[in-house]
């Protein structure tokens, strides 16, 4: 039973990494089922690898939170019975929601520094916390240190040849880039991100890496090519994606809008709105505000467009993104009428 319980766990993840068809939250029941059948049989290595896959599809599910409490309590299972491969595993997943979830980006730092110093941490985990923290570190307005934080993962990276975590390391660095407005180096990430992870195969990741790519074209100017990647993050994208599906929808709303369909943008944008309503992703939920905000601005609906910057501002200062906060701050200032 518990060899089964592993293997459908396996195929599971397989399977999400690799399906454009999947349904995530077909594969989260399919998880749970797993998880409860291991509840009564005193297994807790094994309930704490369900627990790591019912936490991995509810934060791909948009819920950063759930997802959270599941790697806790795995990482909690694990420690109690002296697993230090699973307790290491656990904590690793907890990286994903530390990054685009609720938490603020300073406790973030400060759990990826814990992490830095655990015992049974590899050097997988300590690239991925590196990466991590360059985000936030981005996120507090500390540059250089953000700069360091990824020239560390990277070298990790590579002299260990850590081939799918090049694509990871691509979301997270590429978007601190972006955020710092370091356009070039944030278009190099991404673009190494992307051939990396069509290369092994993998749409999971890469379906959100792409909208991101998009995103960073779109303010390169290169509408063509924006919308390009756009097309490819739609097309690898599970329907209930709840990262990558608002997110293409904004890049390529704002492309629609720099080019003046703006009938067509206004609808991306208020779907991608709608997407985000429920999640806790909160750069995403900014993102998708900040986004919307110029868009309706520029179809002539400059007051909701002001509704919606405003609440991009609350989003990122919910996270501690100070950089955002005060980009997003210079676009309400555009958009709010001057006195005559």
């Amino acid at each position: 039973a518990a060899a089964e319980a592993r293997a459908r766990l396996d195929h599971l993840r397989m399977r999400s990494r690799t399906d454009p068809r999947s349904n995530l939250g077909a594969e989260l029941a399919e998880a749970i089922e797993v998880a409860a059948s291991l509840e009564a049989t005193g297994n807790d290595a094994n309930l704490a690898r369900a627990l790591v896959a019912t936490g991995t599809y509810r934060f791909m599910l948009g819920r950063a939170a759930e997802g959270d409490e599941d790697f806790r309590r795995a990482a909690e299972l694990a420690r109690n019975v002296g697993i230090g491969v699973v307790e290491r595993e656990a904590l690793n997943a907890r990286l994903r929601p530390v990054a685009w979830g609720p938490m603020p980006a300073v406790e973030g730092i400060a759990f990826c520094e814990s992490l830095l110093q655990n015992e049974h941490a590899n050097v997988a985990d300590r690239a991925h916390a590196l990466q991590v923290v360059a985000m936030l570190q981005t996120m507090t307005g500390d540059a250089e240190g953000a700069r360091a934080s990824a020239a560390r993962a990277w070298a990790l990276i590579e002299e260990y040849g850590l081939m799918l975590q090049r694509g990871t390391y691509a979301m997270d660095v590429g978007w601190a880039f972006l955020v710092s407005d370091d356009l070039e180096s944030a278009e190099r990430e991404l673009r190494k991100g992307h051939e990396t992870l069509v290369a092994v195969g993998d749409t999971g990741a890469r379906c959100t890496l792409d909208a991101l790519l998009a995103a960073t074209l779109h303010r390169m100017g290169a509408y063509d090519e924006a919308a390009a990647f756009t097309e490819e993050s739609r097309a690898v994208a599970s329907e209930d994606d709840l990262d990558a599906q608002p997110r293409w929808r904004a890049a390529q709303a704002l492309v629609d809008s720099a080019l003046g369909h703006h009938a067509v943008a206004e609808k991306l944008a208020r779907e991608a709105v709608a997407l985000v309503e429920s999640i806790d992703l909160l750069p995403l939920k900014a993102t998708v505000s900040d986004s919307a905000g110029i868009v309706l601005a520029a179809a002539g609906k400059r007051d909701e467009g002001v509704t919606m910057v405003e609440r991009a501002i609350a989003f990122h200062e919910q996270k501690g993104d100070v950089v955002s906060a005060a980009r997003s701050r210079a676009t309400l200032a555009e958009l709010s009428p001057r006195p005559s």
